[in-house]
């Protein structure tokens, strides 16, 4: 009897031990599945791109899709248009939810209570737009809720806030356009000028064909500002840029054909003394483009254009040469300082201007005078002096300048002298300063 008892009351006891192990792994499967936030509940098809969306417990989401273009809808699913089942008729191809049946049309809500898809969906998305404001009615979807998902549901994917698309915050207001124009975006740090937008040789500001002064043109730091003009053929062109301060400058001269301006560089100046200028007698008629531009900085320019007829340029020979004025006043007078460019060949010296273009310059000495004669330049030439300008034999020393170069004093007797200046190569063209020093006599 005793034995009996005691069997009875350890069978009650391993019961009672196996109803507690039962409940704590039943609530241990409970708070696992709790902290599964986010985990699959139902697929819904929409216009909409995948977005996922949890609700505010975090236990619950819903999968949005956007079926391909042979798709349907078809019970919450996409599937190919002819094999939909109509609900009820098939079975649907919703994940199941944890506890129901696959082939159950209705989701678990947080209470425990059963809800239909629909109605289940409705509350959440009323969960979602809590912050919809007071005055607003909320649009929940209805059937094809694909319109009513893009425009109104705080989840809807960005549509980039495109024109036209029915939403009222894409409206223009009506106002008027800027007085000033704007500097584009790829140089925020200059300032708009008048010639706006010239920044490229093909929006280059059209000039018109006669002498003219541009002023307040602003070259800011490694930006191109581009001009174009009409020119005949065989035209003369001189562009002068001369600011307060335009050093770290250049000016670029292009001939030919619109759309290969940049193919056609035909002229280049530096700048010395502050002063940078270019001078052309043009081969070709049609548009020429010119550019100016700056190494670094910022600096407002006046750029004078003056057109001519070509020929009979001072200095381009010896019929009218650049005529320089000594003074016997001043023991060292330092004479040049001027800025030329090289438009001709016609003299040729005995080492240098085989091909190279030549200008010439000419002097009197009204008394007997030790001189020294100096040249800068950008390029090489080479400088020659004459007692007769087309004479070789009248030659009284012909010397390389590269860059910068003093020549040896003269001991010159009372008189007319030609000083030629002459490049080395037929193509080369630049700036250079000559100066003339008369040494005080011993």
């Amino acid at each position: 009897m005793i034995a009996k008892r005691s069997t009875i009351f350890f069978l009650l006891v391993s019961a009672f031990l196996m109803v507690c192990c039962t409940t704590s792994s039943l609530s241990s499967n409970q708070d696992e599945k709790q902290e599964n936030i986010c985990e699959p509940r139902a697929k819904i098809c929409s216009s909409l791109k995948d977005v996922d969306i949890c609700n505010d417990s975090g236990s619950e989401w819903a999968f949005y899709r956007e079926c391909e273009a042979e798709e349907i809808c078809c019970n919450g699913d996409c599937v190919e248009a002819d094999s939909c089942d109509e609900l009820g008729d098939g079975d649907s191809d919703l994940p199941p939810a944890d506890g129901d049946d696959a082939d159950s049309d209705f989701i678990e809500g947080e209470d425990g209570d059963s809800a239909d898809l629909d109605t289940e969906f409705e509350i959440e998305v009323d969960e979602v737009r809590e912050e919809t404001p007071d005055d607003e009615e909320p649009i929940l979807p209805d059937g094809d809720f694909e319109e009513d998902l893009t425009q109104e549901n705080d989840f809807a994917e960005d549509d980039g806030d495109d024109l036209n698309d029915g939403d009222e915050t894409d409206r223009i207001d009506d106002h008027e356009p800027d007085s000033e124009p704007q500097e584009p975006d790829d140089y925020p740090d200059c300032p708009a000028d008048p010639y706006i937008w010239n920044h490229h040789w093909d929006l280059a500001y059209r000039l018109d064909p006669v002498d003219q002064q541009l002023t307040d043109v602003i070259v800011c730091g490694m930006v191109e500002e581009w001009f174009v003009i009409h020119l005949e053929a065989h035209e003369f062109i001189a562009i002068v840029a001369e600011p307060a301060d335009f050093t770290n400058n250049s000016i670029d001269l292009f001939e030919g054909a619109e759309n290969a301006a940049e193919n056609n560089y035909v002229q280049h100046s530096a700048t010395i003394n502050g002063t940078s200028k270019i001078e052309f007698q043009t081969n070709l008629e049609g548009d020429h483009y010119f550019r100016i531009k700056r190494e670094f900085g910022e600096v407002t320019a006046t750029v004078t254009i003056t057109l001519g007829g070509g020929g009979g340029r001072d200095g381009n020979d010896c019929s009218n040469p650049i005529r320089i004025d000594l003074s016997e006043a001043i023991p060292q007078y330092a004479i040049g300082g001027r800025l030329f460019n090289l438009m001709t060949n016609n003299y040729r010296g005995s080492c240098v201007g085989e091909e190279g273009r030549d200008m010439a310059f000419v002097f009197t000495l009204p008394i007997e005078a030790e001189l020294r004669f100096r040249v800068r330049s950008d390029f090489d030439v080479g400088i020659y002096l004459r007692s007769q300008c087309e004479s070789e034999q009248s030659e009284y020393f012909c010397e390389d300048v590269t860059l910068y170069q003093e020549e040896e004093p003269q001991l010159l007797t009372p008189g007319e002298y030609f000083l030629i200046v002459d490049a080395y190569e037929g193509t080369t063209s630049g700036w250079f300063e000559v100066s003339i020093f008369r040494l005080a006599p011993e």
